[in-house]
């Protein structure tokens, strides 16, 4: 499908050397600095029209999120935000963005980068698009802007639009190369097949011809892209946005890349309803099975490849029994997860209840129902190999097993301590610690929980109200 693509990269001169991020793929887990298994527990920070950016996301923001136990931002940019003309980078839009990734760094949280896009452009879709800047928008209909730009046709100055869009990838990497916080990069949200394809193809239809040549073929190009700036974050490709269809696209060949989904019901997507975690609700019930039945090919798919799996999109809902429901699915197979959203309704949304505030811009609105679906014990940082993990919401008891051996392929640092978040408001009188073969190193009514274990032993934890 892919015509003219040309190859070459901008000559842009890298100043100086690149910085290892401080999480990276070992095997099919995410892993530290210390060789330590990661879990991430965060939210998509997003804001879809002009300045593509969320100017107002500030200190209380960050504190508010890392107070609370998570650990990861997914924040979004724009390529019209960084492209705003042919060939022109806006050094203000990037300046803006690594300003917020450095004050999440302040409060211990990481970042990764997607490069957003819904229904290809504002250009394309005025009330629900937004992304690709309007000079990259070549079509008449999403369809065919997207085909568009998987057959690279020529924009402004006869320059094919998925070469621009690499070339601003590799300007994009040059910043981030020296960012150690910065620890994913999702190259192209939610990538849709376009005209070229006919039905069922569709931008929410799984589409195997789509996703195993031209989708797999875009994705070993941008991330050549991004490497060859010398940005060695893990690479987080999607493919095409279906909660419902198991995963076809292809494993990269790039040893630093996991796999990137995203997981809906959209019966619980669309509603209206707030409703606090353990209250009856017939919409959260009616999704629990879809969520049984969709999360484990997800995770069962990442697993037969050997990549960790990373759900960076769900729930866009109030219905907290069933955010309740996806959070602890995902724990038990220590699947780090990334809700959307932070920021109420916007433009671009078409979710009508989605942020964890309740006001855009006031981090005091926080939304208390919706943080007790998502603000859970959870072991952050394992010195060690997985074994099983649990959260009983009803007895409030936190349970891990891990063996004090690193995983394969990882180096654990001597007295290396395994991290465990404990919510304040689920122990509002402290809690009790139960352990064996390892003891507490943090202090009785610590938000985080260290432990210390003794070496190559299977170590159980346990956490209950005191």
């Amino acid at each position: 499908m892919l015509t003219g693509v040309v190859t070459s990269l901008p000559s842009v001169a890298a100043a100086g050397p690149a910085s290892t991020p401080d999480v990276h793929r070992v095997g099919r887990w995410l892993v530290d600095q210390e060789g330590r298994v990661v879990v991430l527990h965060g939210f998509n920070v997003e804001r879809k029209l002009p300045p593509y950016v969320p100017t107002e996301f500030g200190e209380a923001d960050a504190r508010l999120l890392a107070q609370n136990g998570f650990t990861v931002v997914r924040l979004a940019m724009m390529w019209a935000g960084v492209e705003p003309r042919p060939g022109h980078y806006d050094s203000a839009y990037l300046a803006s963005i690594l300003r917020i990734v450095s004050l999440l760094s302040h409060f211990g949280i990481h970042t990764i980068i997607d490069m957003h896009q819904d229904l290809w452009s504002h250009a394309a879709q005025p009330t629900l698009g937004d992304g690709a800047p309007a000079w990259a928008t070549l079509g008449t209909n999403v369809d065919q802007d997207f085909a568009a730009f998987w057959d690279n046709e020529k924009g402004p100055g006869g320059v094919g639009i998925q070469t621009r869009f690499l070339d601003m990838w590799h300007h994009v990497a040059l910043a981030l190369r020296r960012q150690p916080k910065v620890i994913g990069i999702d190259p192209f949200n939610e990538p849709y097949p376009g005209s070229n394809y006919p039905s069922p193809c569709s931008p929410y239809t799984r589409c195997p011809a789509f996703e195993e040549g031209t989708l797999s073929s875009f994705y070993r190009r941008v991330t050549a892209s991004i490497r060859s700036a010398g940005a060695a974050q893990v690479i987080l490709p999607e493919g095409v946005a279906d909660s419902t269809a198991p995963p076809v696209l292809p494993k990269l060949s790039d040893p630093q890349s996991a796999f990137n989904f995203h997981m809906y019901c959209r019966t619980t997507q669309l509603s209206t309803t707030q409703v606090p975690v353990g209250a009856p609700s017939a919409s959260a019930t009616a999704c629990a099975p879809v969520n049984d039945r969709n999360l484990a090919p997800f995770t069962g798919y990442a697993k037969r490849l050997g990549e960790p799996a990373i759900l960076t999109e769900f729930s866009c809902n109030d219905v907290n029994p069933d955010n309740a429901d996806v959070v602890d699915r995902a724990g038990a197979t220590f699947t780090s997860w990334i809700a959307w959203a932070y920021y109420p309704k916007e433009i671009g949304s078409d979710c009508p209840e989605q942020g964890l505030l309740s006001l855009d811009g006031d981090p005091g609105s926080v939304n208390v129902q919706k943080l007790e679906a998502f603000s859970v014990p959870y072991a952050t940082s394992i010195a060690g190999t997985p074994l099983s993990t649990s959260l009983d919401r009803a007895t409030r008891t936190f349970q891990l097993s891990f063996k004090s051996a690193p995983v394969p392929g990882a180096r654990l640092t001597p007295g290396a301590k395994t991290v465990i978040f404990v919510p304040t408001w689920m122990y509002p009188a402290g809690y009790s610690v139960r352990l064996s073969n390892a003891r507490v190193d943090s202090s009785p009514r610590a938000r985080w929980l260290r432990v210390v274990a003794k070496p190559d032993r299977v170590v159980e934890v346990s956490v209950s109200p005191r």
